[in-house]
């Protein structure tokens, strides 16, 4: 039987976080991917039960923060919100000065055509 050998560690090799920071463009999404989550968990207390599944966090640009609703009615149910949920992130946040909701539909059965009609194949 032959004895295990111990390899010694690769100093090139390195954990996929430390590789993914070190990349500009990527650590650039990771921090507004952070940023934006940072400002959804701040609102997401100020919501009320079950608008939060209709809702994801955008990005996070020149002071503007970005929610995307699902649809229209959870879209104008946030709109009714937006003073308050402004009011805790300009609180809570000096980067954030607005709040504004765009409607993106969720994908959630690629098998269907636009209209509902299950895809031939």
């Amino acid at each position: 039987m032959q004895p295990s050998r111990r390899h010694a560690p690769n100093p090139l090799a390195r954990s996929l976080s430390e590789a993914l920071q070190a990349a500009p463009t990527v650590a650039g999404v990771l921090a507004g991917h952070r940023e934006a989550q940072a400002c959804y968990a701040l609102i997401e207390p100020l919501l009320p039960s079950g608008l939060a599944s209709q809702l994801r966090p955008g990005p996070l640009q020149d002071g503007t923060w970005t929610l995307f609703a699902a649809g229209n009615a959870s879209a104008a149910k946030v709109r009714q919100l937006l003073p308050r949920l402004a009011e805790r992130l300009q609180a809570s946040r000096g980067d954030v000065q607005a709040v504004k909701v765009k409607i993106v539909p969720r994908q959630e059965d690629s098998t269907r055509q636009p209209g509902g009609r299950p895809r031939a194949g």
